[in-house]
């Protein structure tokens, strides 16, 4: 190699060889609080405790890149839920090949219209109430609250 040659990496190149998709989440925590990255780590290790291991990555403000090593321990951890930690609860998502893992929890324009906000909210209790659409940022929203009565009797 000479000095005029070039050494040129593409990003997925550097990127690509150690993401197995299929064993991926993207992980975010909803809440005010600050999530000590570490702290976080160990208690979700402790509670999930993989038998093949895995790694997790953070990506950035609150959000993190979880990577499974046996399809048996990401079922787990899936099934096991929902989870949370400070009192902030995580939302995951399976990554799918060529997403970015930033843009997963974002909420899309006409995802905050009051006419979803009622249909979810009647889906996920027994009456809708009130809904937020939440706050923008950037023109986006990232997030909208839902209030919905629930019937907690049993059954």
């Amino acid at each position: 190699m000479s000095i005029s040659d070039e050494l040129v990496v593409s990003p997925d190149d550097a990127y690509e060889e150690d993401i197995n998709y299929k064993l991926c989440l993207v992980g975010k925590f909803l809440g005010a609080r600050n999530i000590n990255f570490n702290a976080m780590e160990r208690m979700l290790l402790n509670l999930w405790k993989p038998f093949q291991g895995e790694n997790i990555r953070m990506l950035g403000d609150n959000l993190n890149l979880v990577q499974f090593y046996h399809m048996a321990d990401m079922k787990m951890m899936i099934s096991g839920g929902p989870w949370s930690f400070n009192h902030c609860v995580l939302l995951i998502h399976l990554l799918a090949k060529g997403e970015n893992p930033e843009d997963v929890h974002k909420l899309s324009p006409g995802f905050t219209s009051k006419s979803l906000a009622k249909n979810l909210g009647n889906v996920l209790g027994s009456l809708f109430l009130d809904y937020d659409p939440g706050v923008k940022r950037a023109g986006r929203n990232n997030y909208m609250l839902i209030w919905v009565r629930l019937d907690n009797r049993l059954s």
